[in-house]
């Protein structure tokens, strides 16, 4: 995306436009790394109604989440895993833009968190439930293929694998078996572990195989105590992603109305996005509002946008922490004249890395390699395999430092978040992209991208 910053320059500095005599403070940040959501209560309703259904009805639920990219559908989706009660289970999944050659990958990555995730004094109970179902045993071994950790964990000793890995050879593996060894699964989780939240992120570039999965769990009502929460574009959907329209037909026909609904996701209010620079700032309402109607006048309310152009104003001192009053300062009429920002942010983004400490820029062009999720031992390898490329003479003594010192400063400004010990995640599509961007901008990085490129 374009951005473009106009920013009155005195002495080879942006930072003219301020009285020479005010102190600032760079050692202060705002804290971009809080998830709490703003104005999306009604919202945050629906899906805590879906959850109720869920452990009180016979079948699933779904829920579809559209909008606009930055809109926050992502973020609205997170927050089921502060609803979801301790006995049940929130895993994710999200399909990636060029991810056309790896069917099922989300529903493979959110199998993979629920098998880690279940207890173990409940693993012999499911265990038996998928027996139960099961008419040929072989049938779980289409699932143990697709993923690896259900065949360790849940399948374990106690099937002879290696016999059912001869038997299920001499079978067609076909989409089928693998939709029933599925569900047969699910339901015996569900049974014993409810309620299960799968969340899927960015459906709209989901394979048509992962489609017709995702909607046959849908419209199994076997499968009590399961919700399914989807999200995905609404730009153009019909014309763009015509499996979307066909997904939503399907479950629309099948499900009671009861059991399914939609949220349209839109863009902040005034109000809403004063609330979110209040908490920001610490400021009143009063002080804030000339500044939130500038932002939302150059970004349209929408929630990423903003926070990257508030970002932007604090790493060029437009908004800054003044340590003769000891409170977040700005001027509104020089903000107002001397920055701008279009409908395209990557490139905005990508100057938001340039600030960071060069070894964390370097580790997020790596981890932007794989996707929007990465496993950090993994990119730590990689990364310490290219330290030569990447790295100055400066920083090449400090490949013992811990990897979380690196990613600290990324996480502080909300470019990534950290799902659990060793897994993490840009906090939306464009900050990979603008990590790619700034990669193939960079001349070191350029000269390796080809042979590092993983996604």
């Amino acid at each position: 995306m374009e951005a473009s910053r106009r920013i009155s320059k005195e002495g080879g500095q942006g930072r003219g436009f301020l009285p020479k005599n005010v102190k600032r403070s760079s050692a202060v940040q705002l804290n971009f790394a809080s998830r709490e959501l703003h104005g999306r209560t009604h919202e945050i309703q629906v899906l805590q109604n879906a959850l109720d259904y869920c452990l009180h009805s016979k079948g699933p639920f779904i829920v579809f989440v559209n909008g606009p990219s930055g809109v926050g559908k992502s973020s609205l989706i997170a927050k089921l895993q502060e609803l979801v009660p301790d006995a049940g289970h929130y895993v994710s999944g999200k399909f990636e833009q060029r991810a056309e050659a790896l069917p099922f990958s989300a529903i493979a990555n959110a199998c993979t968190e629920l098998c880690h995730s279940i207890e173990e004094s409940q693993i012999e109970e499911i265990r038996e439930e998928m027996n139960k179902g099961a008419q040929d045993p072989t049938i779980m071994m289409h699932l143990a293929n697709l993923v690896p950790e259900f065949h360790r964990r849940i399948l374990g000793d106690s099937v002879d694998s290696a016999s059912l890995i001869e038997r299920s050879a001499e079978l067609n593996s076909t989409f089928e078996q693998l939709k029933v060894s599925f569900r047969q699964f699910l339901r015996a989780v569900c049974k014993f572990a409810a309620p299960v939240v799968f969340a899927i992120d960015d459906l709209h570039w989901a394979d048509s195989e992962s489609m017709a999965l995702i909607t046959s769990l849908a419209i199994d009502d076997d499968i009590s105590g399961l919700l399914i929460v989807g999200t995905y574009r609404s730009e153009n959907t019909k014309e763009k992603y015509p499996l979307m329209v066909q997904m939503k037909q399907v479950v629309a026909k099948h499900k009671d109305p009861d059991a399914f609904n939609s949220i349209e996701l839109g863009n902040l209010c005034l109000n809403h996005l004063n609330e979110f620079i209040m908490k920001l700032t610490s400021r009143s309402r009063e002080d804030c509002m000339e500044l939130a109607k500038i932002v939302i006048a150059k970004t349209n309310g929408n929630p990423f946008f903003a926070v990257q152009f508030l970002q932007m104003l604090q790493n060029d001192r437009f908004l800054y922490f003044s340590r003769d009053t000891f409170e977040w300062t700005w001027d509104t009429e020089t903000i107002q004249s001397e920055t701008s920002i279009t409908d395209n942010v990557v490139d905005l983004i990508a100057n938001s890395l340039r600030m960071l400490p060069l070894k964390t820029q370097n580790f997020l062009m790596v981890a932007s390699c794989f996707g929007t999720r990465f496993d950090v031992s993994t990119v730590w390898t990689v990364f310490l395999c290219l330290k030569e490329d990447y790295s100055s003479e400066d920083n090449r003594s400090g490949v013992t430092e811990n990897v979380s010192d690196i990613l600290n400063p990324a996480i502080k400004e909300g470019l990534i978040i950290q799902c659990d010990d060793t897994l993490y995640r840009f906090s939306h599509d464009k900050i990979c992209e603008g990590a790619i961007l700034f990669l193939r901008t960079t001349t070191k990085g350029g000269n390796c991208i080809g042979a590092w490129e993983l996604r």
